[in-house]
């Protein structure tokens, strides 16, 4: 999936100091909105990737880092 700009966006996170795309996980910037001290970004599917999730494919989270914050996953346009 790709990170998209929106009308919401309101900052652009880069890479975090030190962070080695080499050692196996690339790490491109992030457009988000950041409101009310939560971090809001938005993803953008392949077709690849839609064809799969039409026919059941589960969705993955990935978090960096030695503790897991409270996320939220859901589909919108808002």
């Amino acid at each position: 999936m790709k990170a998209v700009m929106t009308p919401h966006t309101n900052a652009v996170y880069g890479k975090p100091k030190g962070w080695d795309d080499s050692k196996g996980m690339k790490c491109t910037e992030l457009p988000v909105c950041v409101a009310q001290g939560i971090i809001f970004s938005w993803w953008k599917p392949t077709f690849k990737e839609r064809i799969k999730l039409a026919f059941g494919v589960k969705i993955r989270l990935a978090i960096v880092g030695g503790v897991h914050p409270p996320v939220a996953v859901d589909a919108t346009n808002k």
